[in-house]
């Protein structure tokens, strides 16, 4: 019972132990003034102040030694041992440790470049809340941000991202994610967004409502709805894995549940479409260009095409497993396993319009009318 007793003694010695004050270092001039209660100190010229491990240096600004506020204006900048902030007006307030930075926002610190016009900072500089048009460069990993509200970790090297947020890697190839939320770990080079998520490629656009970005391990997820576009195919299924070489260029796509894969048939009609579906379907790229696509589980194959006789048709092909191999764009063989059933469908030309084929012909044969030459004034032709 006594060391209770003790401890608790203790914990409200520790709890009333008053904060960390402000240590005003230099100012070319200082004034106290008492305002009612309230002591403020004028300070002007060349002003240097610490507070637990930041400095702060500006021109103007005044201390209010009840409270614990520190307005700070002109030529503002705070630094500490990793990132430096400069910006309009600095207020630090000792109750809570917490800094506001506003008005053309600068922070740059740890290979990374922010600017905003909002800022407020705890711990030190190391947690930020930033607001109204935020833009970070992160250099290390050739990464840039936008978006209308930030958040910044630096104890977990956590992002979080809101308003319209953009992420876009800089470094060749080019990509650009957007999404209703982004985080980012930069120690991982590991990004997710969700709700109404866009990742534009140089290999290929997706969408999704669930994205995963393991920079790391070379691979995208893509999850709820999503679907891949390149090259006028559209691929779809329940999840998306898209897998990049050294290079950052597509290397494969693993499609995994209700795999589907359509096309324009431009051997027949732009309006008709090509289809590919299975359980899982694997897409692998050579030099950037589709070399296989391998389809596990209830494959169906429809291709429109014309027969040996130049007559329009589609041909159905179900197997349990296919495996298409390209070359130069041109599918070079086909393999079917499992139990191959196929028929072919020939398909009918659409009904003549012979209304509008005559009429077209009979503008295109109507005899033109001969002129007659003007008779003279007052005689009759």
């Amino acid at each position: 019972m006594r060391h209770l007793l003790l401890l608790f003694l203790c914990a409200l010695c520790v709890a009333k132990e008053p904060n960390e004050r402000v240590v005003l270092d230099h100012a070319d001039v200082a004034r106290s003034n008492q305002l009612g209660s309230k002591m403020i100190r004028e300070l002007q010229g060349n002003v240097i102040a610490r507070y637990k491990g930041m400095t702060f240096k500006f021109q103007l600004g005044r201390y209010d030694m009840q409270d614990g506020i520190l307005h700070c204006m002109q030529d503002v900048v705070v630094f500490d041992s990793t990132r430096t902030v400069t910006a309009d007006a600095i207020t630090l307030y000792e109750s809570d440790d917490r800094v506001v930075a506003r008005g053309k926002v600068h922070a740059w610190g740890d290979s990374m470049d922010v600017r905003c016009q909002t800022a407020t900072w705890w711990d030190g500089l190391r947690r930020g809340k930033l607001e109204r048009v935020v833009h970070i460069d992160d250099f290390e990993h050739s990464m840039a941000l936008d978006a209308g509200e930030v958040l910044l970790d630096d104890s977990l090297g956590y992002v979080r991202a809101v308003f319209d947020p953009i992420l876009t890697r800089v470094s060749d190839p080019h990509a650009v994610l957007t999404a209703d939320i982004l985080e980012y770990w930069r120690d991982q080079a590991r990004a997710t967004a969700r709700r109404d998520v866009t990742l534009h490629t140089d290999d290929f656009d997706a969408t999704c409502d669930s994205l995963c970005w393991l920079d790391s391990l070379s691979l995208v997820e893509f999850h709820l709805d999503p679907v891949l576009m390149r090259e006028q195919r559209r691929i779809e299924g329940l999840v998306i894995h898209a897998h990049t070489n050294e290079d950052n260029r597509l290397d494969s796509l693993l499609v995994l549940g209700d795999a589907r894969v359509t096309s324009p048939s431009d051997s027949i009609s732009a309006d008709l479409s090509d289809r590919l579906e299975g359980d899982e379907m694997v897409f692998r790229f050579h030099q950037n260009e589709l070399a296989e696509i391998d389809v596990q589980g209830s494959a169906r194959s429809v291709l429109f095409a014309n027969d040996d006789q130049g007559r329009p048709g589609m041909n159905v092909a179900d197997a349990e497993h296919m495996l298409f191999q390209l070359l130069d764009r041109h599918l070079e063989q086909v393999d079917m396993g499992g139990g191959v059933d196929a028929f072919w469908m020939p398909l009918q030309a659409p009904p003549r319009n012979v209304g509008a084929e005559l009429d077209s012909l009979w503008r295109e044969e109507k005899p033109q009318g001969k002129s007659v030459p003007p008779t003279q004034e007052g005689k009759k032709p």
